[in-house]
C-alpha cells in the first residue's frame, strides 16, 4: 500500500510539472530581460523586421549577461564564444517598436553554458532561441572547464522553467529506481 501511494503522488507531481511546461513563454520566467529598439533600418522590403535582427537581439542579450564582470566573473585569460544558435520564429516584428528578449542559463556543462532566450513583442512572444556558449582559453583557443564560482554565478540566471525541467528529471529518475512488484 506505501507503495502505491507513493506512485500516486510522483505521478501526480510529474503531470503537474509537465503541464506547467507546456503554457506559453512569458517575460516574467527570464530573470535577465533586455530592450532592444526596432529600427526603419531593421525591415526587409515586406516591411518585416528581418530575421537577422531577431539573432542581433539575442546576441545583445547575450553578451549583457556574458560580458558584466559582476554576473559572470570570468577570468582575464578565458572568453565566451557562439557554439550553437537555434532560433524559432514565431511571429513577425515591426518597426517601430521595441522588443523585449528575456534571457536565462538552462543548463551548466563542464565547458559549456546553455542559454534560454525568448522575444516579446508586448505580451506576444515573436521567437525562442537555444544557444549554448563554450568557455575557452584565448591562448590556446582550446575549451576550458568553469570553475565551480563562475558555474554557481552562472546558475544564479536559471529561472523557473529550469528548475521545472530539474524536477521533472528528478521525478522520472526517482520513479525508474523503484521496485516493481509482480
Amino acid at each position: 500500500m506505501h507503495f502505491r501511494k507513493r506512485l500516486a503522488v510522483s505521478f501526480r507531481q510529474l503531470k503537474r510539472l509537465q503541464r506547467s511546461l507546456k503554457r506559453p513563454e512569458q517575460l516574467a520566467d527570464y530573470p535577465l530581460v533586455s530592450s532592444e529598439k526596432l529600427r526603419f533600418a531593421d525591415t526587409d522590403r515586406n516591411g518585416h523586421v528581418s530575421n537577422a535582427v531577431f539573432a542581433v537581439c539575442c546576441q545583445n542579450a547575450r553578451m549583457e549577461l556574458l560580458s558584466d564582470a559582476e554576473r559572470t566573473p570570468v577570468p582575464p585569460e578565458v572568453q565566451f564564444v557562439l557554439g550553437r544558435l537555434d532560433l524559432t520564429f514565431r511571429r513577425e516584428m515591426h518597426w517601430p517598436g521595441t522588443v523585449q528578449v528575456g534571457t536565462r542559463v538552462a543548463r551548466v556543462e563542464r565547458c559549456t553554458v546553455h542559454l534560454a532566450q525568448a522575444l516579446f513583442v508586448g505580451e506576444r512572444c515573436v521567437a525562442i532561441a537555444k544557444s549554448a556558449v563554450v568557455l575557452i582559453n584565448k591562448d590556446t583557443r582550446r575549451p576550458e572547464p568553469l570553475s565551480s564560482e563562475l558555474a554557481a554565478h552562472m546558475t544564479d540566471f536559471s529561472g523557473p522553467a529550469t528548475r521545472n525541467n530539474n524536477l521533472l528529471l528528478q521525478a522520472r529518475r526517482a520513479i525508474a529506481t523503484w521496485p516493481v512488484r509482480t
